[in-house]
């Protein structure tokens, strides 16, 4: 019997980017998770079958565990948006309806919440939230690169406003990129003197490695060459324990 040898050679790069412009999917076809704070009434958590418990960071599509109130999450930032998350009033209920982009044409919503008041406007609440892109340092460690959605509303929304000042501002004087600096994803505990839940909070970590920083850098690119959307996030169970604060 002749043993046969395969010699691997790398594909050219010309082959690369051709393979990449083949398919006919969409921008609409490519999706995002979102990192979600598992709170004692998350449906993962609800639902016996699932290994979800309170404090676990999960991926709202696979169920994955990426991190915990014990076991924080390092990331690497790669964009920051400020939103407005609408509720509906339906059936008498105030239920999350939409996130949109805040921008000019929508600066002087009265934002909802003020003072223990909840103002609402033909039917809706608006709320001021941050949404993160973020990549995990634990995943460009072995070698990938998979995005993931963070949103700071609510009780952490304090922390993504913080995560922008470090992103744009900070890290500008310091004449470095917004992605230059990897942080802590941590859960703590908030309350209002009657009702304590969990709530996401930020730690500044340590300077980002070169080769972080350039994979965050290709990630912002595709994001705005491509338009890539998000997930539908659980968004009832990830909301309503704020909804506590007053």
């Amino acid at each position: 019997m002749t043993d046969v040898t395969v010699q691997e050679t790398a594909v050219p790069a010309e082959q690369m980017q051709a393979w990449g412009q083949s398919s006919n999917l969409g921008t609409e076809d490519f999706r995002l998770s979102n990192i979600l704070l598992m709170h004692g009434m998350s449906k993962m958590v609800k639902d016996r079958d699932n290994p979800a418990k309170e404090g676990d960071f999960r991926d709202n599509r696979t169920g994955d565990l990426l991190g915990s109130i014990d076991n924080p999450m390092s990331f690497v930032p790669f964009h920051l948006e400020k939103r407005w998350d609408v509720e509906r009033l339906e059936d008498g209920k105030w239920k999350w309806d939409r996130t949109e982009y805040f921008d000019q044409s929508n600066s002087s919503r009265p934002v909802s919440r003020s003072k223990g008041k909840f103002t609402e406007v033909n039917g809706e609440r608006y709320f001021i939230m941050f949404r993160a892109f973020i990549l995990r340092t634990e995943d460009l460690e072995r070698g990938a690169v998979k995005p993931y959605i963070v949103d700071f509303k609510n009780s952490s929304r304090e922390s993504g406003r913080v995560l922008g000042q470090t992103m744009f501002q900070d890290n500008n004087l310091e004449k470095v990129s917004p992605a230059g600096y990897t942080f802590q994803l941590r859960a703590e505990e908030v309350t209002n003197g009657e009702n304590t839940w969990l709530a996401y909070s930020i730690a500044k970590d340590r300077k980002s490695e070169r080769d972080e920083e350039a994979s965050a850098f290709k990630m912002y690119k595709l994001l705005k060459e491509m338009d890539v959307s998000e997930a539908e996030v659980e968004q009832t169970a990830n909301h309503a324990p704020d909804d506590l604060e007053f």
